[in-house]
């Protein structure tokens, strides 16, 4: 995602929302930010969360199952999933996890490198995979057996060191 796609979709949101996301940037990311912020301002461009770039099923989801679906899964899970990519829900996401959990999943975001290819592959097959098991139906609050996407986090548990 270009900055200005991300200044879009950051636009589109809510102040609270923007005011976070914002804060975590650097300096000098957040000052590149709010510099395309005042320019979509200027030029009268409606604050409007459907003009936000889509790639794929994963970032169209609607947002609330995307958190549902996710909310209960492991921190280092959540942080691995999220380091493969900029999610359009990413802020809700952290948004609905209590204050330790959202702190450990900002550490893991931290963590050096990019993941692995094929465990980038793997994330995004079975989170997609999961979201299509989504989509039309809705999603239980009651917890559930182990879902799928546990299931593969605990084999990739396995491989981390």
């Amino acid at each position: 995602m270009s900055s200005r796609q991300a200044a879009l979709t950051l636009h589109g949101m809510n102040a609270a929302d923007q005011a976070w996301l914002l804060s975590q940037l650097d300096a000098e990311e957040r000052a590149q930010m709010q510099s395309l912020l005042d320019e979509l301002r200027d030029l009268g461009i409606p604050a409007d969360a459907s003009l936000a770039p889509h790639h794929d099923d994963a970032e169209q989801a609607t947002e609330l199952p995307v958190v549902q679906c996710l909310v209960s899964e492991p921190a280092w899970l959540l942080g691995m999933l999220l380091r493969v990519r900029s999610w359009p829900w990413q802020a809700e996401l952290l948004a609905a996890l209590d204050r330790a959990r959202r702190e450990e999943v900002l550490r893991s975001l931290q963590d050096d490198g990019p993941l692995a290819p094929a465990l980038s592959d793997a994330l995004l097959a079975q989170f997609e995979s999961r979201l299509a098991e989504l989509q039309g139906a809705p999603v239980r609050r009651a917890a559930k057996p182990a879902s799928r996407f546990s299931q593969v986090a605990e084999r990739i548990k396995q491989w981390l060191p």
